[in-house]
């Protein structure tokens, strides 16, 4: 909105988010759609607003409300996991209930994070995924500034460790009828590591000065025992470290 400056999100009204200082809420009738390609292969409608004072340029509101709703998520699993860890001394005698919250929540993650749709580097610029193979420059999926900065972080990864032998979610295998572990697995954590080690190539990895996303990928491959990503992280090590090329204003020592 014209003269707006920032947003409000708050925890009792998850699904939407107000413009301030002029108050106005969103979503709202004003919304539009854009259909784009994403890199599961599907055809999503990604919902826009016209941005304030920029001609041409769009607000992409509603992702916004998804990472106010992700980092609310993360502080909840932040919460959960230790709570579960130190209920008992194994999985036995743990509290079921902390692990099958996390377990729903990582579940329900999985099935989202394949349909994230690409755009441009800190910006609200969409990018068709339509025949796309690997980067040439810094994108971003799941960031929300920065290119790779952000795509993933290791709350989610902790917590899925701590509950990936739990008992309650092998029960809630069985109420579902196929492998929630292998869903969590595959559709949030694989997907995450598979579009780094897959479509990242060493030199625009190594252009950003966040290197948390690779942190969070060692350890991943540690958890889902991948070697694969190992080899890639030994690359940009490599790259970083030996090879001392120029990384945040400086050569490596």
């Amino acid at each position: 909105m014209p003269g707006d400056t920032g947003w409000s999100w708050s925890i009792t009204a998850p699904d939407q988010i107000r413009s301030t200082p002029s108050g106005t809420i969103f979503p709202n009738s004003s919304v539009q759609y854009r259909p784009i390609t994403v890199l599961s292969g599907k055809t999503i409608q990604v919902s826009y607003y016209p941005a304030a004072g920029r001609p041409g340029q769009i607000s992409l509101v509603h992702g916004e409300i998804d990472n106010q709703k992700r980092k609310q998520l993360r502080r909840f699993l932040n919460t959960l996991t230790p709570a579960y860890l130190a209920s008992g001394a194994t999985h036995a005698t743990r509290h079921p209930a902390y692990a099958r919250r996390i377990a729903l929540a990582l579940e329900a993650w999985a099935k989202h994070v394949p349909d994230y749709f690409l755009t441009e580097k800190g910006g609200p610029t969409l990018v068709d995924a339509t025949g796309f193979t690997r980067f040439t420059k810094d994108l971003q999926r799941a960031s929300n500034h920065n290119g790779l900065a952000h795509e993933w972080q290791d709350d989610e990864r902790r917590a899925f460790d701590a509950i990936c032998d739990s008992p309650a979610l092998r029960e809630l295998s069985a109420q579902r009828g196929y492998d929630v572990r292998q869903h969590i697995a595959h559709g949030l954590f694989l997907n995450i590591g598979g579009y780094l080690v897959d479509r990242v190539p060493i030199p625009v990895a190594i252009a950003t000065n966040l290197s948390g996303s690779f942190t969070v990928l060692a350890k991943v491959a540690t958890v889902l025992n991948r070697p694969d990503y190992i080899t890639w992280m030994g690359d940009y090590l490599d790259a970083t470290i030996r090879r001392k090329l120029t990384r945040d204003g400086t050569t490596s020592c």
